[in-house]
């Protein structure tokens, strides 16, 4: 908990001593960080067999599909690649590993499948 300057000068003046932490603890959401696309990354992207097939199940056409922020807007889906070691969907974010790593990985296959069959994505 953050206190306030004034705050701690009260609690100084008071005889109280604070402790803080050396280290905070990390989230297990800060250890993921989102890898942006640059256009030449997403044109190989859009080249795969995987994006057009995922592409196919989501019924859109590759002209659907379209870089913005480091991210790929599919409309109401944005699809973020991330260094994480699974497939999530929430709040309309499909966020995945690397189409390289999924594509290596039968278990991250089936499950970006179970993602965008069960979100009906």
């Amino acid at each position: 908990m953050a206190i306030s300057q004034r705050q701690f000068d009260v609690l100084s003046e008071m005889g109280i001593k604070l402790w803080q932490r050396k280290s905070t603890p990390v989230n297990e959401a800060q250890t993921t960080t989102q890898i942006a696309l640059t256009s030449d990354a997403f044109a190989d992207i859009q080249n795969t067999v995987l994006f057009q097939d995922i592409l196919l199940a989501l019924a859109l056409t590759p002209d659907q599909a379209r870089l913005i922020d480091g991210h790929i807007d599919l409309g109401l889906i944005n699809w973020q690649f991330d260094n994480t070691d699974s497939c999530t969907y929430t709040d309309s974010q499909l966020v995945t590993p690397t189409l390289e790593k999924i594509t290596e990985s039968s278990e991250l296959k089936r499950q970006l499948w179970q993602v965008i069959q069960h979100q009906q994505v």
